[in-house]
This record gives structure tokens, sequence and C-alpha cells, in this order.
């Protein structure tokens, strides 16, 4: 299988399952999600390379742009295995230079 994606938990979260009541639907959501979804969904590690391009961001940003550390963690991780990757979060990860990103939920903008 070939990986194209990284995808943020924003984009999982983004569907509310956990937020509904407790019902037959969500039971079943649930399910499905345990079941159908998480198996299919490699969980892909914060190691030794992904550690070294955190790094070497970090210093290339400076002391001037601090993103939220574990924001450069998931950067990290999608970049050194050449991954898009999709958050509805993509403001913190546009300075990362060379990541690329996809939003899933974009939403018009507000008047």
């Amino acid at each position: 299988m070939s990986l194209r994606y990284l995808v943020d938990t924003n984009i999982l979260s983004y569907f509310g399952c956990r937020r509904m009541p407790e019902s037959r639907r969500r039971a079943a959501l649930e399910r499905f999600l345990d079941e159908v979804v998480l198996p299919s969904f490699p969980v892909l590690a914060y190691d030794r390379e992904a550690a070294d391009w955190h790094a070497s961001e970090q210093i290339r940003l400076g002391p001037a742009v601090t993103p939220p550390f574990v924001d450069g963690q998931i950067a990290a991780i999608a970049m050194v295995n050449g991954l898009t990757l999709v958050t509805d979060n993509v403001v913190d990860f546009r300075c990362f230079e060379g990541l690329r990103l996809e939003n899933w939920v974009e939403r018009a903008p507000t008047p």
C-alpha cells in the first residue's frame, strides 16, 4: 500500500462522533470507526529522521516563528514520509518549508 496523506487529528475529530449524545446511531458510528476506519489507518512514528528534520526547521525558523511543538512533530512525520498533510489548521503549518497541505473541510469565509 502506498500512502499519500497524513491526516491530522483535527480532520478526524471534525466528524464529532464523541460529541454526539449517547444513542444507537453514535454506537453504530463508533463501531464503524473502531472496526473499519481505524484498522485501515497506519500510525506513523515520530522517529529519528523526523526529529532531525524538525530540529532543522526550528533552527531555520528562528525564535521569531514558534509554531506549536506538536505541529512541528506532525509536519516532520509528513515530510520525512513524503506525505501531504491534511488538516483543518493550515495556518499553523504554513511556516514549514516544503510541506504540502490540503484542507478537506474548508469553510466559506465569514463576512
